[in-house]
């Protein structure tokens, strides 16, 4: 513990940096021992890590053990036990233990998800689902996809087009560490919100041609795998007047294929 403390009492006199946040929250003896105490599928190794993209890309692909009770990514539960217990030890002089840090991290997130589920039965002005929704002419139509790979990267493709002009707005990114061509479909799903809410779109159809994603949107039933950016893409639809989700098949509308195959094979690493 004496090594740790040394180094969080140096960032107390000002000589915080990017290198001392990698090392205070993944690098020094109390965070490792905390990291690996936590109940992933694999104990999770940020060694290699040179920066803190890196930990966060790969944090994101953590998950948890079942018996856990967690559905959503625990890791930023476990930086702010690790951000609190630095702070006891600075302000305070008291010690916490890596084991009840963790146990404190699991309660404070089951917590959360289960307030999450109180809210998400509250009624909602948005609306989603697979049957075709009322004509609206100021309806925007974006269409999402994704291209993803065993190495663990994607492509990601959006385009926004109306029933008059066709196509007035697309865009595209790469990023690694993508655990599954399921995950890949719901992050195009959530960049394609994003930049709807940026663009301050207020009524917008948003078509998948994964069905599996258009169903667990429509069902509310989250799995454990994309339930973070399913939780996400609930909370972005709020944001829209009228917002519709639906599947609909590559087949129909390859365009924003074409946007997310190129993206993959020319990628550049980014964090999502």
């Amino acid at each position: 513990m004496a090594e740790d403390t040394y180094c969080w009492l140096k960032t107390k006199t000002g000589s915080c940096s990017v290198k001392s946040a990698l090392h205070l929250f993944f690098l020094c003896p109390f965070a490792r021992q905390e990291w690996n105490l936590v109940p992933f599928h694999s104990v999770p190794d940020f060694a290699t890590a040179a920066s803190l993209h890196d930990c966060f890309a790969f944090m994101s692909t953590l998950l948890c053990l079942p018996p856990t009770g967690i559905s959503s990514n625990l890791s930023p539960w476990i930086l702010w036990g690790i951000w609190t217990s630095r702070n006891l030890i600075l302000f305070e002089n008291k010690s916490v233990t890596a084991r009840s840090m963790v146990v404190n991290a699991v309660v404070a997130a089951r917590e959360w998800l289960l307030a999450q589920v109180v809210n998400t039965t509250k009624s909602s002005p948005t609306q989603t689902g697979n049957e075709t929704p009322p004509t609206n002419p100021d309806v925007i139509y974006c269409n999402t996809d994704a291209a993803w790979s065993v190495s663990r990267r994607a492509g990601l493709g959006w385009c926004f087009k109306n029933a008059a002009h066709g196509v007035y707005s697309e865009g595209s990114r790469a990023i690694d560490h993508i655990s599954s061509p399921l995950m890949a479909e719901a992050l195009a799903m959530r960049e394609a919100m994003q930049e709807a809410k940026r663009t301050s779109l207020l009524n917008v159809w948003f078509r998948t041609d994964s069905q599996e994603l258009a169903r667990a949107i429509n069902s509310k039933s989250y799995p454990v795998e994309i339930f973070g950016v399913l939780m996400d893409i609930e909370l972005l639809s709020s944001s829209f007047s009228f917002v519709f989700i639906s599947f609909i098949g590559r087949e129909h509308d390859d365009v924003v294929y074409s946007l997310a195959k190129p993206a993959l094979q020319n990628h550049v690493s980014t964090l999502y």
